[in-house]
């Protein structure tokens, strides 16, 4: 059997394990978060339309942030890059074997290196 852990989650509970309990055990519903969580979402759809050539006009009151992400992005524009990359590791303990779960929002291909960007709002 494996134990599933997205990063969100283990990042919770190394920084207050009540606070995991609270949002992925009892599932209590966190308000304020869940704006943030919309916002972050719909920034994330228009960066795959926007990494798939489609032309984007972003509500007003995320145009500033838009404009910074466009900018942030113009260094990476020449290299090859995936945005909404789906991830998963496997590992094992003595007694359990444990996967963690999640998305890069982009991984940008460098010559050298491999560029893993996560955005924040």
């Amino acid at each position: 059997m494996t134990s599933l852990l997205s990063f969100h989650q283990l990042r919770d509970w190394l920084c207050c394990p009540q606070l995991y309990a609270y949002k992925h055990l009892h599932m209590l519903p966190d308000y304020q978060h869940q704006a943030e969580q919309k916002r972050g979402e719909l920034l994330h759809t228009l960066i795959t339309q926007e990494s798939q050539g489609q032309s984007i006009q972003p509500p007003s009151d995320l145009v500033e942030l838009w404009e910074n992400y466009l900018n942030c992005m113009l260094p990476f524009r020449e290299y090859r890059c995936h945005s909404e990359w789906s991830y998963f590791f496997q590992f094992k303990t003595e007694s359990l074997s444990w996967g963690i779960h999640g998305r890069f929002d982009l991984l940008v291909y460098l010559p050298d290196s491999l560029l893993i960007i996560d955005w924040k709002t």
